[in-house]
């Protein structure tokens, strides 16, 4: 199988290996802070649907990346996995933004202009996803070459939907952004204040993850720009949504 489509596979594999040992690590505080003792609220919903969607999302990313294709496929297979995959990836970046935009509306002491601001930037982001996912592209647009391969799908796409893929990444990349700018300045007005601990935990536990997230995004929507076959292109894309 050509190196491009295994370096694929092998991040799928790596994404699901981290993500489940970061939910076999924190197992333990979330039997004890949430099913012992439960505490019924929005947020317990917000967090069960975050940290269960994501990892039900992987199963779909596994068969995409390692579908034995001596089963015989016929295409049909492989596009319903790959609708699965854009349905799933569209959820966990939903409940993941409303988290955070809640985590932000809650730093600014519950600024009802800061939660309008951000709701509106989502909906934006969201907007544009649907529209880059659900357009047709055009019968004539060309297809990006798609190599042969033993297992797994590679369900060709036109260069159109490969940059309207990457647009509305970008969309998500610009809410990451904010909400890492929103954040970062309320921390440092916090520090001048003096509180130390709480700036602390701020920038170990916000600013550092969309740090990360951002630049996980842009190299994401780089591959989908410039890389030049179609497994290639989406190779980072459940990586980032890990």
């Amino acid at each position: 199988m050509p190196f491009q489509l295994e370096l694929t596979s092998v991040l799928n594999l790596v994404a699901s290996v981290i993500l489940c040992y970061d939910y076999l690590l924190t197992l333990r505080r979330e039997v004890d802070f949430f099913w012992i003792k439960p505490r019924r609220s929005w947020m317990f919903v917000l967090y069960v649907a975050n940290r269960y969607i994501t990892i039900l999302s992987r199963i779909p990313a596994l068969m995409d990346a390692f579908w034995p294709r001596s089963l015989g496929e016929d295409g049909t297979f492989c596009k319903r996995v790959g609708a699965s995959q854009q349905f799933t990836i569209i959820a966990v970046q939903i409940i993941g933004g409303i988290v955070m935009t809640l985590r932000v509306y809650a730093l600014y002491v519950k600024s009802r202009r800061v939660l309008l601001f951000l709701v509106s930037v989502a909906l934006a982001a969201v907007g544009v996803a649907c529209w880059a996912i659900l357009s047709p592209s055009s019968a004539a647009a060309p297809l990006v070459p798609t190599p042969a391969l033993r297992y797994g799908c590679n369900v060709p796409i036109t260069y159109e939907q490969a940059k309207r893929t990457a647009i509305a990444w970008g969309g998500q990349m610009s809410c990451d952004a904010i909400v890492f700018i929103l954040t970062l300045w309320r921390t440092l007005r916090v520090g001048s204040l003096g509180k130390r601990n709480l700036l602390d935990a701020l920038i170990r536990d916000g600013v550092l993850y969309f740090g990360l997230m951002t630049g996980a995004n842009a190299a994401n929507i780089t591959a989908f720009l410039v890389c030049n076959t179609s497994s290639t292109k989406s190779f980072l894309a459940g990586f980032t949504n890990v």
